[in-house]
């Protein structure tokens, strides 16, 4: 039983619904969202909702990494029903009350952000910018409660709360562009009718499992976490600001577009990504509240670089082909950016464990300094980046703050007691698709020359990190419990 994949057994069923959104938005956003929006909606457009989605990224930045450290912090230290209770109502009560307050304030100063960053106010940008604050604080509670979800392991509720909300936006998108004839406003309603009814299924979860009862002790002691984690969430705020109205200035709205639809796959990516934090997340918390093995959470390591290895070699290879198709010609542009998503997957999934080992040993300093000195540094270099490079420029330097980032919390988290995980497969999946991608680069193949080198190189990289042997592994020890339990 002590495999690799024989670790996975208590994870699979999880994962596997965890997955259930991800497929969900992956199939109705390469079937039917993307080809529909990018059909009637041009990059301008896009580049429009970017920039001004940036524009309200403070109203997440205080609370973006809190919540977090709150749950993750207490949730495995033996606290009593109405104690956790009281600790949930209170964590709300803090999160909804702050992102009110900047909220009203962005109401009253929208001319003059909306004049910051365009150079003039007129009547649609600004009632944009007053629809994407409406969504923004209907989705406040969002991050918490999904989060709540995760670690009391109840994944099929939040696989169909998520799934949910891709069904509802997606919907809505469709209608508005297609049936009624509604321009770029679509997706800004779009956002404000699934954060709407999501909040609605938020108070049904949360309504029986908080304990109205305020108290100033919790909130100062949340209050410290809000504290720890704002300087991290404000710079990353100040990146995503920067980064956006610097491509507007330097490359072009319409360039912004493109840089944002590749950000659509990224957001793929970014499920997939979480679906495996998810199941990782509760185990891991646990493991290092208790001291227990953590052979399982290097088994999950394991087999994700795997996937994450094969899907970049087919994005190398293919992107471009995908997003032409997709997009009616009209986005191909964008396709290179998709490679360098995949190398942001990798570097935020080499950290997950070293920050939950910080979360669960309540070490918020270490993880506030690795989060402000990477993104301090990545604020610094965007404008020379950008200056030089374009939109490549600006996805380079967020890997590059992503891997520092991560680097720092293995450290720290090393420096704390913590045994490193897989960093070998790491490192060799790494260099595997850079290796990948130089060839394609230099060699150009052909589509069909692609598709031999696909198949080629990902059996072979598959066989020296000695997958198939785990496989073969895990389907014996899968079919002798499977017999056992018959029996």
């Amino acid at each position: 039983m002590n495999t690799k994949l024989s670790q996975l057994s208590g994870s699979r069923n999880d994962y596997l619904t965890y997955m259930l959104p991800l497929v969900f938005r992956a199939i109705f956003s390469l079937v039917v969202l993307i080809p529909v929006t990018t059909f009637y909606l041009e990059p301008e457009d896009f580049g429009l909702f970017a920039l001004i989605g940036a524009l309200i990224l403070p109203i997440q930045a205080l609370s973006s990494s809190a919540s977090r450290w709150v749950l993750g912090g207490n949730t495995f230290k033996g606290m009593s029903e109405n104690d956790y209770g009281e600790l949930i109502f209170n964590l709300l009560l803090l999160e909804i009350a702050l992102r009110s307050t900047i909220v009203l304030v962005y109401f009253f100063l929208g001319e003059h952000i909306l004049a910051f960053a365009f150079g003039e106010v007129n009547e649609l940008y600004l009632n944009l910018f007053h629809l994407a604050l409406a969504a923004s604080w209907l989705g406040s509670l969002w991050p918490t409660i999904s989060f709540l979800m995760i670690i009391q392991k109840n994944a099929l509720l939040y696989a169909t709360f998520s799934t949910l909300q891709i069904g509802i936006n997606g919907l809505v998108c469709v209608v508005g562009l297609w049936w009624l004839g509604w321009g770029v406003e679509t997706l800004f309603v779009a956002l404000i009718l699934t954060n709407f009814l999501s909040l609605l299924f938020e108070i049904w979860f949360v309504k029986d499992q908080v304990r109205p009862r305020g108290s100033m002790t919790l909130v100062r002691n949340i209050g410290s976490y809000f504290f720890r984690s704002s300087p991290g969430g404000i710079i990353e705020m100040v990146n995503g600001l920067a980064e956006r109205i610097l491509i507007t200035q330097h490359v072009s709205l319409a360039g912004l577009g493109l840089y944002s639809h590749s950000q659509q796959y990224l957001s793929i990516m970014k499920s997939a990504t979480q679906a495996f934090t998810n199941v990782l997340t509760p185990r891991t918390l646990e493991v290092y509240s208790e001291g227990s093995d953590p052979r399982e959470i290097s088994a999950l390591l394991y087999f994700w670089f795997a996937f994450l290895s094969v899907l970049g070699v087919g994005i190398v290879f293919f992107a471009d082909e995908l997003i032409a198709l997709l997009t009616h010609g009209k986005f191909t542009e964008a396709a290179p950016l998709l490679v360098v998503w995949v190398f942001f997957s990798f570097s935020v999934s080499l950290g997950v464990p070293y920050a939950q080992y910080l979360i669960a040993f309540k070490r918020t300093k270490s993880l506030m300094v690795t989060q402000v000195l990477p993104s301090t540094m990545g604020l610094i270099a965007l404008w020379p980046a950008i200056n030089l490079f374009g939109y490549y420029g600006a996805a380079a330097t967020i890997v590059i703050v992503s891997l520092v980032t991560q680097i720092l919390r293995r450290w720290a988290a090393l420096r704390f007691g913590m045994v490193s995980i897989n960093d070998g497969i790491f490192l060799v999946s790494f260099a595997f698709l850079s290796a990948v991608w130089v060839i394609d680069w230099v060699f150009q193949p052909s589509f069909m020359g692609e598709i031999v080198l696909f198949f080629c190189i990902t059996v072979g990289y598959l066989w020296v990190i000695g997958f198939f042997s785990e496989l073969r592994k895990y389907v014996t020890v899968f079919a002798e419990k499977r017999d056992s339990s018959k029996s």
